[in-house]
């Protein structure tokens, strides 16, 4: 349990935290006229701002609470927001950071703390984010380690379901990762609101190091779990021209599984022109013909001019003449856009 932040030497707690001085920390603790675990009005902890600082020694001497992966400087609540929905979030840690917080020593800080009393649990107000979160988001392996080994438990969850697996492999922490799943975190249970699990995220993030990670662990990539609105690892990651993402879930097994729209991750490669990505979807056998949202991957190649695309799905037996939902060809489209090379090259295939 916390207790409020009521005087100035429980802000200087604070302040002594967010820096990394182990010296003036120690001088606040033992000064015996504040409480390790002082939080703000939203639940902010000196412990959390330290690990979400990277500091390690004050985290132990403490045992202090730890926040929310949703907090900020200042009382100011920041949400963890799906990265799907917005690829590069502003969260806490990241905020705290911005916003004064220096990179000094913050693993021997976390162990003063911890040493001292500070509750590794303890969570921001409302979301529920805690150390370990802002420790894993901010890629601080010692401070991680040292969370863990003190109690820190794996797979908490922020009010929209936010661990610190999810944020670990959102910011690409390999190593964390390994060793969150080693302390029990499971990449299959966890999920954003809307779906998106670590590996979703970390196919997103373009993060092939983190997927080996979860492959080598034992969690099959291609059984991975989809988004609500059925997004796959490998649909993001063509969505968003992860080349080597998507290359790497391709050869682990994964299929190019359609959106609940209807479109493919070649289909949307085709659309914004990642010519490697549709190179390695076509040849992993991803389909060429007319798609549940009535249109082909050729179409979308004609529609926005990737005439190199074009040419390498006809190559591989896209139909030119295949009409879509609207009855039009892609030469239709090309010719309506007035893509000229487009035009000439499918001419050559009808």
């Amino acid at each position: 349990m916390s207790h409020k932040m009521e005087t100035q030497w429980d802000a200087k707690l604070h302040n002594a935290a967010k820096d990394g001085d182990l010296y003036e920390l120690q001088r606040i603790l033992d000064s015996g006229r504040v409480h390790v675990d002082c939080a703000d009005e939203i639940g902010v902890t000196a412990l959390m701002r330290t690990a979400a600082g990277g500091f390690d020694d004050a985290c132990i001497q403490g045992r202090m609470q730890v926040s929310p992966a949703g907090v900020a400087h200042g009382g100011t609540k920041v949400n963890l927001q799906p990265l799907h929905g917005n690829p590069q979030p502003l969260q806490g840690c990241q905020w705290l950071r911005r916003n004064q917080m220096q990179p000094p020593a913050y693993g021997p800080a976390c162990i003063l703390l911890i040493d001292e009393g500070a509750d590794v649990n303890a969570a921001t107000k409302p979301d529920g984010a805690t150390a370990l979160m802002f420790a894993a988001q901010g890629g601080y392996v010692e401070v991680v380690e040292t969370l863990l080994k003190e109690g820190a438990k794996p797979s908490a969850k922020t009010k929209d379901g936010t661990t610190a697996l999810l944020n670990a492999s959102q910011a690409g922490h390999a190593l964390i990762c390994q060793r969150l799943l080693a302390s029990g975190a499971d990449p299959t249970h966890e999920s954003l609101s809307d779906g998106a699990n670590p590996i979703f995220l970390a196919a997103q993030n373009g993060f092939p190091e983190v997927l080996s990670v979860f492959a080598e662990s034992g969690y099959p990539l291609n059984d991975a779990k989809r988004t609500s609105d059925g997004a796959s690892p490998v649909w993001i990651a063509s969505q968003v021209g992860q080349t080597e993402t998507v290359e790497f879930l391709m050869e682990h097994g994964c299929r190019d599984v359609p959106r609940n729209d209807g479109s493919t991750g070649l289909f949307k490669a085709a659309q914004k022109g990642y010519e490697e990505i549709a190179q390695a979807l076509v040849w992993h056998d991803s389909d060429l013909g007319l798609l549940g949202n009535g249109e082909s991957a050729l179409h979308a190649a004609a529609l926005f001019g990737n005439t190199s695309i074009a040419k390498r799905l006809v190559e591989a037996g896209a139909n030119p003449r295949l009409p879509n939902r609207h009855g039009e060809t892609p030469i239709d489209l090309a010719q309506q856009m007035n893509y000229t090379d487009v035009v000439s090259l499918l001419r050559k295939w009808i």
